[in-house]
């Protein structure tokens, strides 16, 4: 879909703390102007410069500087897409709920990065455990690190995975949701689960 350019607008922000006011131009993009989707929930920029959304339950999209270029369910991708995470070396992987995690290459996607299961598969059938993802972040060493919501986190390289979820005892089997992951500038991993936070 092409997304028209428009001047961009002057908004004013203060601040709460010193009464100081900031002015900065901006652009807005909604369904108003061609935009897929008034409610995007992710949003990666890529090393091609490319600046990748996520809308809820809408799949995502791509922004090249001139044209966004929308993938779902319409193209024959997948509209619950959660999260998108983009490295260095210019690897895109997209996740979320009941989808696994896929690379995409430029412009498409590739087969399946992690293979993961269809509702109702067993454990033993997939890589990750769980197929709904709920973080992807990647390490300064170009490592995958994934958040899911019932199996814990895996953690991939090139060479092979590490997991650590309820089943090895890292979480209690009843709480091994991994809600959110960051990765700091030491390269330390935070994560939080509903009772606690890790790193």
């Amino acid at each position: 879909m092409t997304v028209p350019y428009t001047a961009p607008k002057l908004y004013k922000v203060e601040s709460p703390y010193k009464g100081d006011v900031f002015n900065f131009p901006a652009h807005n993009y909604s369904t108003d102007n061609n935009f897929y989707t008034n409610n995007v929930r992710s949003i990666s920029e890529d090393a091609y410069g490319r600046i990748w959304f996520v809308g809820a339950n809408r799949g995502f999209a791509v922004f090249d500087g001139d044209l966004v270029y929308h993938y779902g369910s319409h193209n024959g991708f997948f509209d619950r897409i959660k999260m998108v995470e983009c490295d260095k070396e210019g690897n895109v992987y997209v996740g979320g709920n009941g989808t696994g995690v896929y690379a995409l290459s430029k412009p498409f996607y590739s087969d399946l990065y992690v293979r993961s299961p269809v509702f109702g598969f067993s454990d033993e059938e997939s890589d990750i455990g769980d197929a709904h993802i709920t973080a992807l972040q990647t390490d300064s060493k170009g490592n995958l690190w994934v958040g899911t919501n019932l199996n814990g986190i895996t953690y991939i390289t090139p060479d092979t995975m590490y997991y650590w979820g309820g089943t090895n005892g890292y979480f209690d089997d009843e709480n091994a949701n991994a809600s959110n992951l960051i990765i700091d500038a030491d390269d330390r991993i935070w994560f939080t689960n509903e009772n606690e936070i890790y790193y």
